[in-house]
């Protein structure tokens, strides 16, 4: 499972008024580093320091549609079976 551990920092454009949120990538020694980069462009608001963990719900989601899918084939099939018993009282009808 990959993860993060470290500071992150919150910033707000000065030119646009949007927000980030940066983790300090490795070329800057510290969290300092990175404010001074980011002067003139970005206000610093703040910062936290976070420990969390990354897990992939890739597979999850792939079992989900899954389901959805074998349930619609089911549903389809079951549709089917009415729309086909429909035509045979027709046809048995027609043939009378």
């Amino acid at each position: 499972m990959k993860g993060y551990k470290g500071a992150i920092c919150f910033f707000k454009s000065l030119g646009h008024g949007n927000m980030i949120v940066s983790s300090v990538p490795d070329y800057y020694e510290s969290v300092d580093d990175l404010i001074e980069a980011m002067v003139g462009q970005w206000l610093y608001l703040g910062q936290c320091e976070v420990d969390v963990e990354f897990r992939d719900t890739r597979q999850d989601e792939i079992d989900a549609i899954d389901k959805q899918i074998e349930a619609t084939k089911a549903e389809l099939e079951m549709r089917i079976n009415q729309l086909m018993g429909k035509k045979q009282e027709l046809l048995a009808i027609e043939s009378d």
